[in-house]
């Protein structure tokens, strides 16, 4: 009966003591990161070394791959709940490398920060999130959550076809609202030889330019296109509309580059159009037929001001 008695009494000792002791988690090292998948939204918990009975973990690491020409803006959220601690996420660009950079996200905030790819290669990037050890409890949970950029570079250029127009989209270089970074959208249009082509770029916000760039496609390389161009920085003040345009003796692959060079965010439309030009001039008009429209057909009239010279073209 001693025996038996002892026995148990060893049984309960080991138990208690397995409660006692800090648990690792298979996330604790690089080596054995989670995958986190920047489609979906992930909540974790994390806490060191004061954790008042809570589950201890000290720290969790993550992989994250990129695919080729892709930008993913990572957002940490410190929920606060539990304790009001610092979060410290650290990010790293190889295995078993240095640290590259750091962010510290306070109780009830948001961090970010954006990856980059800008290679014709997938590569894994990996980060670690731990807590600040301060006065009291040590621990939080936290949600991980991201945004994919895949039009930053004329590689993987959106894809519109030939008389879009794009209602609203943006472009911010810094201070951007929640943290958005987005300084480059990059279109790509077929467009057939014998066409008269203008792109028109509107900013529909305040107190900042927008700008844009055309290219052509040649044998799968960025290359350069003549074509005319007035409005953005090069237009004066708060000039808001940008417009580029240009006739095509070849099939071409068109490359619009929209982006800004000021600090706040600006909110464009864009339209590519086709057609044939019409010179509008001053205190006259000029009639503009479409004899085999039907009920139910769409009807595109881009007006361009090309000051150049200074008359309103119709396409």
């Amino acid at each position: 009966m001693r025996t038996r008695a002892f026995v148990f009494t060893c049984i309960l000792f080991f138990s208690t003591l397995t409660t006692l002791v800090p648990t690792a988690k298979a996330d604790d090292e690089q080596t054995t990161a989670t995958l986190f998948s920047p489609e979906t939204t992930h909540s974790e918990w994390v806490c060191w070394p004061d954790c008042s009975g809570e589950s201890v973990d000290k720290f969790d690491w993550y992989e994250m791959q990129l695919a080729p020409y892709q930008d993913i803006q990572l957002f940490v959220q410190n929920t606060g709940n539990f304790s009001s601690v610092k979060l410290l996420v650290g990010f790293y660009d190889e295995m078993g490398g240095e640290e590259q950079s750091s962010i510290e996200v306070n109780d009830g905030e948001i961090g970010w920060y954006t990856f980059t790819n800008n290679a014709s290669m997938s590569t894994s990037v990996w980060f670690r999130i731990a807590t600040d050890d301060g006065f009291g409890d040590d621990g939080t949970d936290y949600i991980l959550s991201a945004l994919i950029e895949n039009d930053n570079y004329w590689q993987t250029a959106t894809v519109v076809p030939l008389g879009s127009f794009l209602d609203e989209d943006i472009v911010c270089l810094s201070d951007c609202p929640n943290g958005l970074y987005d300084p480059v959208d990059w279109y790509r249009v077929s467009v057939p030889s014998g066409t008269h082509v203008g792109v028109v770029a509107e900013e529909l916000s305040w107190f900042s330019y927008l700008e844009v760039e055309l290219f052509q496609l040649i044998q799968g390389e960025k290359t350069s296109l003549s074509y005319k161009i007035h409005g953005g920085s090069t237009g004066g003040p708060q000039d808001y509309s940008v417009r580029a345009w240009f006739n095509t003796t070849d099939e071409l692959e068109l490359l619009i580059r929209i982006y800004t060079e000021e600090a706040d965010d600006t909110v464009y439309n864009l339209s590519v159009s086709q057609g044939t030009w019409v010179d509008g001039t001053e205190d006259d008009f000029h009639w503009v037929a479409f004899p085999e429209v039907r009920f139910g057909d769409v009807v595109q009239v881009q007006a361009i001001r090309t000051n150049t010279p200074n008359v309103l073209d119709v396409l």
